[in-house]
């Protein structure tokens, strides 16, 4: 299968995917700074004191001692899932990336799996993204338990609010 003259006329060597997961994971980032934001300024003192300690107040100490190394984690396997979810997503097209990229020419049934999935990628992102929304808070909820960080009550109040 070959493809017409103007798509020959590309370098497919310079062609990557990789600001599509630029994208994912800035998206990712925004969401949980927001969430988190939300969540740590809204004056929700019976949070607070199940999180910092009874009569703790909020710091930057605390912030730094407490909070940041929980948001890195946060991240990571944020990043993880949006990640997985976006190579699973793009799978055709850089198969079929792959392919023109080593001077094989792609068959035409793989070539028109590319051209589908690119042209439903953006209908794809959103149930990605809401599975994201969804077993994120989920997962990190039930390890917060299960360690003693947090009870249930709060990790409840937490994920809904996620």
């Amino acid at each position: 299968m070959t493809l017409d003259a103007s798509a020959s006329e590309i370098n497919v060597s310079e062609i990557t995917l990789t600001p599509y997961y630029l994208v994912g994971v800035m998206a990712t980032t925004v969401g949980i700074m927001v969430v988190v934001l939300l969540n740590f300024f809204t004056p929700l003192d019976l949070i607070q004191s199940r999180i910092l300690g009874h009569g703790q107040i909020l710091t930057w100490e605390a912030v730094i001692k407490s909070f940041l190394p929980r948001l890195l984690i946060v991240l990571g396997l944020s990043y993880l899932f949006t990640i997985g979810g976006i190579n699973r997503m793009l799978k055709p097209v850089s198969k079929c990336l792959a392919l023109l990229q080593k001077g094989i020419d792609p068959g035409k049934h793989q070539v028109e799996s590319a051209k589908r999935r690119l042209l439903s990628l953006h209908f794809l992102f959103i149930p990605v993204n809401v599975l994201v929304w969804i077993l994120i808070p989920g997962l990190l909820g039930l390890s917060v338990v299960l360690t003693g960080m947090v009870d249930h009550r709060t990790v409840i109040i937490l994920s809904a609010r996620a």
